[in-house]
């Protein structure tokens, strides 16, 4: 019996118990004082101000480094090549008319000699018929005959408006010899290969001592200083960009190099693939090396009333937070054009305060405080 009574008021004791316990629990701050602490604790934020203008965009673009001139030398003659003015390898600088290569050429040397010396007998014996039969043109291939020099280019012959004397000519042979020694002289000439321009050697495929014959290639050379660069644009920017635009470039990841550059060509042809073209700029520059890439940016198409954001401000793709009494407030705005980090936009008044960060949208309503940049 006393067992029952004493649960009763054990029983009791908990349940009222219970009952405070829930009043504490229930009880705490006052809701108007908690929403008044979430309003005024903001988050802070960096922000860029809208300053709507005329603003124009960049084409961006990357390309490599081509030479404006580069042979592949080959052999027209054979024979054993010998050092020119300095060893033919890679890497190996040569000035406009220095010699690069040179194969052996006593044995041409000497059969031109034997044609130029049998030409001055031919000359020597006709010229007696010519005082006798056409006294008018004897001054003037005696003179010729004279200046003749086995070791020296044959000159050009004497003119003659006579028609019977060049008849006369050409009966003795005497052009079919000229233009015979004249093709020696030419071919003689291959002999010798000279820079035609500043250079250097790229790829040397042969060495001092080899024999070579003709069609064999030898190697490569190639201009330094003048170079073109490749780049391709959308076909969208073509007629913002004209040959003479001065550009501005810098090798490709190094913005601190600078290099001045002009649009020297543009193609007529679309890749139908990517709906890209390519624009050659040409530059001058001794610290740009073919096969190197490079970047750079034209001026595009100019944008009345808007202003530039960063692309990572971007929600969406068309909308961003702008700032109002404090609150993050999504807002739709215009795509004009995209460039590298950064997007031209339109429909923002001047003077909001664009959220200039990545937040995704659920942050929509926050209470914030902006930090301008």
């Amino acid at each position: 019996m006393k067992f029952r009574q004493l649960s009763i008021i054990i029983g009791i004791v908990l349940f009222v118990g219970a009952i405070f316990l829930f009043r504490f629990l229930s009880s705490g701050p006052d809701e108007e004082q908690s929403t008044t602490n979430s309003t005024t604790e903001g988050i802070g934020v960096a922000v860029q101000e809208i300053k709507n203008e005329a603003i124009t965009a960049n084409i961006e673009f990357t390309g490599s480094v081509i030479p404006v001139n580069e042979v592949q030398i080959f052999a027209e003659v054979q024979g054993i090549l010998i050092e020119g003015d300095r060893d033919f390898e890679e890497g190996t600088a040569f000035k406009k008319g220095e010699i690069i290569l040179k194969v052996d050429d006593r044995e041409q040397q000497q059969l031109l000699k034997s044609q130029k010396s049998q030409f001055q007998s031919l000359l020597t014996q006709i010229l007696a018929d010519i005082k006798i039969d056409y006294p008018n043109e004897f001054d003037r291939w005696s003179a010729y005959l004279n200046s003749m020099d086995v070791n020296e280019p044959l000159t050009e012959l004497p003119s003659s408006e006579n028609r019977q004397f060049n008849l006369f000519l050409s009966g003795r042979n005497v052009l079919t010899n000229y233009y015979t020694i004249k093709q020696s002289e030419v071919r003689l000439s291959k002999y010798t290969i000279t820079a035609p321009f500043d250079g250097v050697v790229t790829q040397a495929l042969l060495e001092t001592g080899t024999l070579v014959r003709p069609n064999q290639p030898m190697g490569q050379f190639t201009q330094t200083g003048t170079y073109e660069i490749e780049a391709s644009i959308n076909a969208s920017d073509r007629f913002y960009i004209n040959t003479g635009d001065e550009v501005s470039l810098h090798l490709d990841r190094d913005q601190s190099t600078n290099f001045e550059a002009e649009v020297a060509r543009i193609n007529a042809r679309i890749n139908p693939t990517t709906q890209t073209l390519l624009i050659y700029l040409k530059v001058n520059s001794q610290r740009l090396l073919a096969g190197q890439y490079v970047s750079g940016s034209i001026n595009g198409e100019t944008f009345e009333n808007a202003d530039k954001i960063a692309t990572k401000a971007l929600v969406r793709n068309d909308l961003a937070f702008v700032v109002e009494d404090d609150v993050a407030v999504l807002q739709r705005v215009e795509i004009l054009t995209t460039e590298q980090d950064s997007t031209i936009v339109r429909g923002l008044p001047n003077g909001a305060l664009i959220i200039d960060e990545f937040r995704d949208a659920s942050f929509e309503g926050r209470s914030v405080v902006p930090v301008r940049n």
